[in-house]
This record gives structure tokens, sequence and C-alpha cells, in this order.
């Protein structure tokens, strides 16, 4: 008889998630770090993400969960891969990668519905 197989040790911190899949030139991920939350609150300021945003901010919200896996985008390269048929679908993903925790750091508005809300 030989002996057990060790007990595999399980990390006391999590390794950082992938990120959500998203398709814009190619198969991207968007995460959200706590740095992404500060960088998105720098750039949005606290009063501007109790509103709605409008969607030229999307092209700023995708560059900030973008940057974490390829640091060499740029917010002009990122805005030039978004179809405009696919706002929706690129709103429902950084929706999906900020998570409800994520959306609650960032704020919402009076009522409880998001700031993620597109404006029309």
């Amino acid at each position: 008889m030989g002996a057990p197989d060790p007990i595999p040790m399980i990390p006391k911190t999590p390794p950082p998630t992938r990120g959500v899949p998203i398709t814009l030139d190619k198969l991207r991920h968007l995460r959200y770090t706590l740095a992404s939350v500060r960088h998105i609150r720098e750039a949005f300021g606290e009063e501007r993400l109790s509103t709605d945003l409008n969607p030229e901010d999307l092209g700023t919200l995708l560059w900030i969960g973008l940057r974490d896996e390829d640091p060499t985008l740029t917010k002009e390269q990122v805005e030039d891969l978004v179809d405009l048929r696919y706002v929706e679908a690129c709103m429902e993903a950084i929706e999906e990668a900020l998570g409800a925790r994520g959306k609650r750091v960032l704020g919402t508005r009076t009522g409880g519905s998001s700031p993620l809300e597109m404006k029309t």
C-alpha cells in the first residue's frame, strides 16, 4: 500500500476571473477590478454616475474593462470596434462583467435602477 494522495491546497485568495467574453474585432474579455471601478469613478465623477449614461460613454466603459486583457488598446480603437447595432449587447456584457456588487459600488439612481441604463 502506497501513501495516500496529498490533499490539494486551496488557495486563500481565488484567482482573478478571466472576464466576460465579448466579440468585437476578435474574442475579448471584459474584466472590472477595484482599480477599474476607481478609473470609472474618475472618468465620470460621482454626480455623473448617479444619472443615466449617454451612448457616447459606452466606449469609455468598454475601454476600462478591456485594458486588463490588452493594455495597448486606446479608447479610440475601442470606439471604432463597436457597431451601433450592437450597443445593447455591449451594455449587457458590461453589466454582466460588473455584477450586482460592482453596480452598487458605482452607485445607483434613486429607485434602485442602474446608472448604466442608456439614454436614448
